[in-house]
């Protein structure tokens, strides 16, 4: 399709959519307006019809009260005189009046009087219209001298406007004999001078009638709320309202309807035909305008320019592009154009070097470069890593992975899960000598996948230095768990000998019979074979701890009873170094806990004796207090020292800080491993803060139970 053609178009609909917006829009700015007019004249006439409506009954409320407001009538309610009746209430005065019927009542609402005006000539009231009013307490009793009433009542199927005065004298003055009742039946003579009298169609139904055409049944659904009136278009010519009447006590008791005709509805629709015809001549010369002018002003430019891009696309040379001398923005374009005409040029000699380049890199690369598209299908295949797959450059070009390498599952999986949009990479074993490392691009646009790109490497090598360290690595775990298990037994089958040695060497030394020099030697034997004691129960404990066979049972321990036992364990010792020892447990430390039994202790033993033994001089001071939910444990002392390169390492197993320490003070290394490993199965920490020459400060906290 044309530019032209496209042009006309486009214009074409925005104009239409304009006279569109512009009928719609005066449809209903016209319609709207009309509308509340016709809806304000239509309530006005309802407004009159409910006047006229009250004025009857006012005007017959009127005349009801100057007939009870009499002496004659209040003597009559005594007398009954027969004249009276005969002398006021004859067939006149029910035609002047519009009455129907006229009955007087005394404050028993016993029946003094009672006539129905029928076919010009009085008649007994119908029993049940006389039974109503006697029962209608609203109508019937009248104690209050200023109570004058009217309004509507029901007998069977017909409305009775009604009013209702009490008796009185001429002055007003009481009491009030009875009542004055005037009734005038809403039938269809009524609703025919109603009509003559408004001037309008006027119709009377019952609110309660069954067999009610449509309109009236939504009528009274409507007016069935506090709604009092509704107004209905039956059609472009007519319009209907509808009026309830209540009664006294304000329920629906009949629905009057009011026909009127459409003026001001004709007069809108005038007004927009006319409006309509007017926008769409406007529109009509303004299409014929603008078409001329865009013509004129941009198709035959742009047409010109269209042809020389047509040319420079069939491969022309030495094109100049028309319509540069124009001064807006096709001139521009047209100017742009020629500069990207020959720019393009010039960069379509550098893109073939640079893909000749690209080529070449691809090539010789040790990789391999894959593309495929949404359906799998090679679309790009390079690299020099492809001799290790035993595939040439672009072989599988136009064939589908999946055809191609259907014998290589993981493959083929990873290059499912990228056509899902994944990117990842992968090993694969793509031969029983070649593994690939393969990294998974997905190809997308606008959020769906086209393709895929992969890159991938040799890796073969890499796999068998990783399997290689792995099978050390579980070799060197294995090594350390038989380990583990030597030193246990080796521990077992020392210990066992050495409980015997320093239980005899104990019972020599309970006698008199060695000489002084013999009972020296022996006491050496005793303290180094509790201290190879000690040292075979270190090995045995880290044993157990490495081999993952410590199980802690938490039990009440009296924590107060425990640390002083090991404080007057290391007493004498640090008496002995002139080192003083001081214990301190704050007062919010309980007397007992539940931990483990032989865990606590240990720890609390091995950080005393490194304390004692690595401090020549100074002091050695113990804090045990509570924090929160945990138990703090501080043990400082003034000793050596740790040095900073040593904090990391220090409770790693067989670890001192030097070997000279080894050789002054003895001991493997062992207590700072064990404090370290069961502090952490506790679910506590400990924490370092030394020194050279200045000391150190271990911090444990355990939690409570």
């Amino acid at each position: 399709m044309s530019l032209r053609r496209k042009v006309v178009i486009i214009l074409s609909i925005l104009l239409a959519v304009l006279v569109l917006v512009m009928v719609l829009s005066a449809r209903t700015i016209v319609f709207e307006g009309y509308n509340h007019i016709e809806e304000q004249s239509i309530e006005n006439e309802l407004l009159r019809i409910r006047n006229i409506i009250e004025t009857d009954a006012s005007a017959m409320e009127t005349s009801a009260f100057d007939y009870s407001r009499w002496d004659d009538t209040y003597n009559f309610v005594e007398t009954r005189d027969p004249a009276f009746i005969e002398d006021n209430f004859y067939s006149l005065t029910y035609e002047d009046f519009m009455l129907d019927s006229v009955i007087i009542l005394n404050t028993e609402r016993e029946v003094l009087f009672a006539a129905f005006y029928e076919d010009e000539s009085l008649v007994d009231v119908p029993q049940g219209l006389l039974d109503l009013v006697i029962n209608t307490e609203r109508l019937a009793i009248r104690t209050d001298e200023t109570d004058l009433i009217y309004g509507f009542i029901q007998w069977g199927d017909m409305p009775v406007m009604a009013a209702s005065t009490p008796i009185l004298t001429d002055e007003g003055e009481g009491p009030v004999r009875g009542a004055i009742i005037w009734l005038r039946l809403m039938d269809a003579d009524e609703i025919q001078r109603l009509s003559e009298v408004s001037r309008m169609t006027l119709s009377l139904n019952t609110f309660n009638a069954s067999n009610l055409p449509q309109e009236w049944q939504t009528a009274r659904e409507e007016l069935s709320t506090d709604t009092t009136q509704w107004i209905h278009p039956i059609d472009s010519q007519t319009i209907t309202g509808f009026i309830r009447l209540n009664t006294f006590d304000e329920s629906p008791i009949a629905l009057l309807r009011v026909e009127l005709p459409r003026d001001i509805y004709q007069q809108g629709q005038n007004s927009l035909k006319w409006l309509i015809i007017t926008s769409v001549s406007i529109a009509v010369i303004t299409f014929m305008a603008v078409n001329l002018l865009f013509e004129r002003l941009v198709i035959h430019p742009i047409s010109d320019l269209s042809v020389a891009v047509r040319e420079i696309g069939e491969g022309g040379t030495n094109i100049t592009i028309p319509a540069q001398d124009h001064n807006d923005e096709i001139g521009q374009l047209a100017r742009t154009m020629q500069s990207t005409f020959t720019m393009l040029s010039q960069t379509q000699d550098h893109l073939k070097l640079s893909e000749e380049r690209l080529k070449t890199v691809v090539s010789s690369a040790p990789i391999i470069l894959l593309s495929l598209d949404q359906a799998g299908t090679f679309t790009l295949m390079e690299g020099r890593g492809l001799n290790d797959i035993h595939a040439k450059p672009g072989e599988h070009v136009g064939k589908t992975v999946f055809d191609v390498y259907s014998d290589k599952p993981i493959l083929l999986n990873d290059i499912r899960r990228a056509l899902n949009g994944e990117s990842f990479n992968d090993l694969v074993d793509f031969s029983d000598d070649v593994t690939l490392e393969v990294w998974y691009s997905p190809v997308t646009d606008h959020g769906k996948v086209e393709g895929v790109i992969c890159v991938a490497t040799n890796t073969t090598e890499r796999k068998q230095t990783e399997d290689a360290l792995r099978a050390a690595k579980e070799a060197a775990e294995s090594a350390s768990q038989s380990k583990s298990t030597f030193l246990a037994n080796m521990s077992h089958e020392l210990r066992t000998p050495l409980n015997a040695i320093i239980g005899f060497i104990g019972i020599m030394l309970m006698g008199n019979t060695l000489v002084e020099k013999d009972r020296n030697r022996a006491e050496r034997i005793r303290v180094n074979g509790e201290r190879l004691l000690s040292l075979i129960d270190d090995i045995l404990d880290l044993s157990r701890i490495e081999a993952g066979r410590v199980t802690l049972v938490p039990e009440e321990v009296h924590l107060r009873e425990e640390i002083r036992r090991l404080e007057k364990r290391y007493l004498e010792d640090a008496k002995e170094k002139n080192v003083e020892l001081n214990v301190t447990i704050s007062d919010d430390v309980p007397d007992i806990i539940r931990i483990d039994r032989d865990a606590f202790p240990k720890i609390i033993d091995n950080l005393l004796s490194n304390a004692v033994k690595f401090t020549r001089e100074g002091n050695v001071e113990m804090f045990v207090m509570r924090s929160g939910g945990n138990m703090n444990i501080i043990v400082s002392d003034t000793g050596v020292g740790i040095p900073p390169h040593m904090h990391q390492v220090i409770f790693e197993s067989f670890r001192q800080i030097d070997d000279s320490s080894t050789r002054e003070f003895g001991g493997m290394g062992l207590g700072l491993a064990i404090v370290h490993h069961l502090c952490k199965a506790m679910g506590g920490t400990i924490q370092l803060e030394s020194a050279v020459n200045q000391g150190t400060t271990f911090t444990i906290t355990l939690p409570v139970l």
